[in-house]
């Protein structure tokens, strides 16, 4: 970082970096400008997930190893012939001259540096990474080399090392990538500082005030060459334990290459603090020079979460440097659930710093939205976080979920509602939301990709910033996508994508002033037709007067048809929650609703019928609480889920050719409030069905696997 002698942030900390991503954009749609500009951007969730978890737990062995996405095995491989280059320590933070600290001083332009303190324990990892880089072309050492530059893990130095004698000892190990034009090199150095015998002990060589000592390297063509334009897509990780030390670079093409040595220092026991930054290789003084404009976003993550207090400090533990200057006020925490540090360093005029990494926390009450990715066995999971950035969760077939990975900027209400819903005629995954100037966006990827773009404004500033939407295939029309919501004029109201259409288009399908801002609304086919009929698409809502509607459209037909009244008036509260499905096992429609009375009922109809009901399956569901109703996959049967007043999940059920039956199926602790989601979990075997929902610690799932038992609540990263 610094760019100066000696002068580096140092910072303790977890986390992992959460990356926006950029794929194809709804058709008509003007593409997004780019959300990040690092190519460390592109990594998926589960790339990411597969990297951490090699790069982050011990090797299998001392030697040298390479792993390819997506094989979970480390293949060992041949080491290369350790180079005589390696990176020396400084002459001691506490030992700078007088004339280095001044130097260091005037470069940089202040006397501190930002750092997040220790908490309690010891660091078993550290990642340190580039999460921004920006007008990078060139890099030169002192002797004007180009490509010459090492990046660099350090230790503390610490007390209580293997092998010290007298009291001054301290261990100080380094996690080295060095690259020197040609080749690439992993290394792991050892230091003893102030010895204290009267030589070296075996394996180190130098003086007593500094014995060092290292292991393999890879070298040769075993690591590819990394130019210094590459920077944005490496990841490199150090690890510390008592069965080996190791170090792993993560080349951003799908390939880690690691190296394990001995646990010489027992560094495990006193690593408390981390250095990393890209600095010169190969001695004290060497000095890796960017070009004019250069711009790069330094993060580091560890295993230890970080201490009560951040500040700044200035702290440097090794002898090279780099020409980069620290923007001021550049260095911050990163909040949520794997929290860390990130700074700024420039060689430029007026630079700007990269801005902080938002919290990707889920908001209380927020909105969920679930979709398969169109075109891979996945499921992905959507929420406006508390910073209003769009975040998606992920699980491939029989994988973990990911942890929340930002797709957008801060350009909604936090814990906005969304809806996702394959982009129909197209194999694309969109998710929609309501921006903060009232306009509809979405968020998209093509296939089975992980590039997500967005958000694209679809329509006018026409609706309320919070207002609940549902996305629906518009029956008949197999590549029309319509997003219905109540607008600012109290009308239900469609965006639409009609079939070969290149812009998306808006329309009031009803009068205005008969619904509340922020109703819900349901859709669904029209189900019982006999075969050749056209099809019909209908909306549900609940108006001003308590009374739940449908709005209707048949195929072929120029107009939507509607509001017509399915229940009394007064029977529900105005605008309350819900939820429309098939009943399986039959081609009918179900839409379901808490009436004012406290009770889940359920209205239905087959074809052209006229509608049954009401019908209470049970009054188990807290006043307000939302309702959503699914397939149980693998079975022909229909369920229904709310949280009841004690906060537990809640479900009625109804088996093909059977009653309801309604009852909890989870402990209490969730806010009546919280909002849930269901869908089926893609690509998995026995058919799975989960419930997801929010509460004031974070997104949780319940499962049911096959013809199983509940499981849960399983709390999602």
């Amino acid at each position: 970082m610094r760019t100066s002698p000696a002068r580096f942030i140092v910072s303790f900390v977890l986390a992992a970096l959460s990356a926006s991503c950029s794929a194809a954009a709804p058709s008509g749609s003007p593409a997004p400008a780019a959300v990040s500009s690092s190519a460390a951007a592109a990594r998926s969730p589960q790339m990411e997930a597969w990297r951490k978890s090699l790069a982050r737990n011990p090797l299998p062995k001392i030697g040298c190893f390479h792993a390819s996405y997506p094989s979970t095995t480390w293949e060992e491989v041949p080491c290369g012939t350790r180079a005589d280059t390696a990176p020396s320590p400084a002459a001691g933070a506490e030992e700078r001259s007088a004339a280095a600290r001044h130097i260091a001083g005037y470069l940089a332009g202040d006397t501190t540096d930002d750092v997040a303190e220790a908490g309690a324990g010891t660091i078993s990892w550290t990642e340190g990474s580039f999460p921004y880089v920006n007008g990078v072309s060139s890099e030169r050492d002192e002797n004007g080399d180009t490509n010459s530059y090492s990046l660099q893990i350090n230790t503390n130095p610490f007390y209580g090392a293997t092998q010290c004698q007298g009291p001054n000892c301290q261990g100080w190990e380094q996690f080295i990538v060095g690259y020197n034009g040609a080749s690439t090199q992993l290394a792991l150095e050892y230091y003893l500082l102030n010895y204290g015998g009267t030589a070296c002990p075996s394996g180190f060589g130098g003086e007593p005030a500094a014995c060092g000592g290292g292991y393999n390297t890879y070298n040769g063509p075993t690591i590819p060459q990394l130019p210094i334009t590459d920077l944005g897509n490496l990841v490199v990780t150090g690890t510390a334990s008592t069965s080996g030390d190791s170090v792993a670079l993560y080349t951003g093409d799908g390939n880690l290459y690691a190296i394990s040595g001995p646990d010489t220092l027992n560094a495990s026991a006193g690593w408390n603090t981390s250095e990393f930054n890209i600095f010169g290789v190969g001695g004290p003084d060497r000095q890796a020079n960017f070009n004019y404009g250069s711009t790069v976003a330094v993060q580091i993550l560890t295993s230890q979460s970080p201490g009560p207090a951040d500040h700044c400090q200035s702290v440097s533990y090794t002898g090279e440097y780099n020409n980069l200057n620290l923007v001021p006020g550049s260095c911050c925490s990163i909040g949520g659930a794997e929290p860390g540090i990130s700074f700024t360093e420039s060689y430029s005029s007026n630079p700007t710093a990269y801005p902080c990494p938002a919290t990707a926390a889920p908001v209380l009450g927020g909105g969920i939205g679930v979709s398969q990715q169109i075109g891979a066995n996945q499921t992905d999971v959507f929420t406006v976080d508390s910073s209003g950035e769009m975040t998606v969760t992920t699980a491939l077939a029989n994988e973990p979920w990911s942890s929340p990975w930002k797709i957008s900027g801060s350009v909604f209400p936090p814990g906005a509602p969304v809806s996702a819903s394959q982009q129909y005629g197209y194999v694309q995954t969109n998710v929609y939301a309501v921006e903060n100037n009232g306009k509809l966006a979405a968020n998209y990827v093509s296939g089975a990709g992980t590039n997500w773009l967005g958000p694209t404004t679809i329509s006018q500033a026409v609706y309320p910033a919070r207002a609940n939407l549902v996305a629906s295939q518009q029956y008949g029309y197999s590549g029309q996508t319509d997003v219905f919501l109540v607008d600012v004029n109290g009308a239900l109201s469609v965006t639409y994508l009609p079939d070969n259409a290149t812009e998306w288009q808006t329309s009031e399908i009803t009068s205005q002033g008969l619904f509340p801002l922020g109703a819900s609304v349901a859709a669904a086919e029209q189900l019982g037709f006999k075969d050749g009929a056209p099809s019909v698409t209908e909306v549900f809502l609940v108006d001003k007067n308590g009374t739940l509607d449908y709005v209707s459209l048949q195929e072929g037909a120029s107009s939507w048809s509607g509001p017509s009244p399915i229940s009394s008036s007064g029977m529900f509260a105005p605008g309350t929650s819900v939820a429309a499905s098939q009943q399986f096992g039959y081609s009918q429609t179900d839409v379901f609703a808490v009436d004012t009375s406290g009770y889940l009922v359920v209205y239905w109809r087959g074809g052209s019928s006229s509608w049954g009901g009401p019908y209470a399956l049970g009054n188990q569901c807290a006043s307000g609480a939302q309702v959503v109703a699914s397939r149980q996959f693998g079975l022909a049967q229909t369920d229904v889920f709310c949280l009841d007043s004690s906060g537990a999940l809640a479900t009625a059920w109804l088996p093909s050719g059977s009653y309801w039956t309604m009852s909890a199926i989870g402990s209490p602790g969730f806010p009546s409030g919280s909002a849930l989601a269901v869908s089926q979990q893609f690509g998995v075997s026995p058919s799975q069905t989960d419930v997801f929902m929010i509460n004031d610690s974070g997104l949780r799932a319940w499962m049911w696997i096959g013809n199983g038992s509940w499981n849960g609540p399983t709390t999602m990263p």
